[in-house]
């Protein structure tokens, strides 16, 4: 299995190296009567600046577990990690947010490559600069992924024996009583 598992890893192209140290650069901290919400800039991949919210229930007992959230694409490259409050109506008419901070769970959600605040460039412009460095759009959003769920498990309020991830894409729906 870990001769599989380093081959897929090699096969999403020249990535940074995965003990690059992780860096907290920026947060900013907002409170609400139910939430805390971090917004947040990382030094994930030694490249590129992530930008992420983490959100959790302002009166929670802490260590929580969390979950790390993967906005969709949905073609709006706007969006990013603010989908996670935001919502989006092809997803489910309920911010994502909302369930899992209601069922004590705390939320990491960053903007992947080509979204949110790292929208600088088309997303076909990067994937094409990234190829002639021998790496590739897609390895570079799983490091971050990756990068991310280490981060999680530096947090002192992250329970790191309970994480998950979410997904979403187009036409996702909330599957019904998962959290429970």
């Amino acid at each position: 299995m870990d001769k599989k598992r380093e081959q897929l890893y090699h096969l999403l192209g020249d990535l940074p190296p995965r003990n690059l140290p992780i860096k907290l650069i920026q947060c900013d901290i907002i409170k609400t009567k139910d939430r805390v919400i971090e917004h947040l800039k990382l030094n994930l991949n030694g490249i590129d600046h992530v930008t992420a919210l983490f959100v959790k229930p302002i009166e929670a007992a802490e260590p929580l577990p969390c979950v790390l959230y993967n906005h969709s694409h949905g073609g709006n490259y706007d969006l990013g990690k603010n989908e996670l409050i935001d919502g989006v109506e092809y997803l489910y008419n309920v911010p994502y947010v909302e369930p899992l901070i209601s069922n004590n769970y705390s939320v990491l959600c960053i903007d992947s490559w080509c979204f949110g605040e790292r929208k600088k460039k088309r997303q076909m412009d990067v994937a094409k600069e990234m190829l002639w460095k021998s790496q590739t759009l897609w390895g570079m959003m799983v490091f971050d992924s990756l990068k991310a769920i280490d981060y999680l498990t530096s947090r002192e309020d992250v329970d790191s024996n309970r994480l998950g991830t979410l997904g979403m894409s187009m036409g996702s729906q909330w599957p019904g009583g998962w959290l429970h």
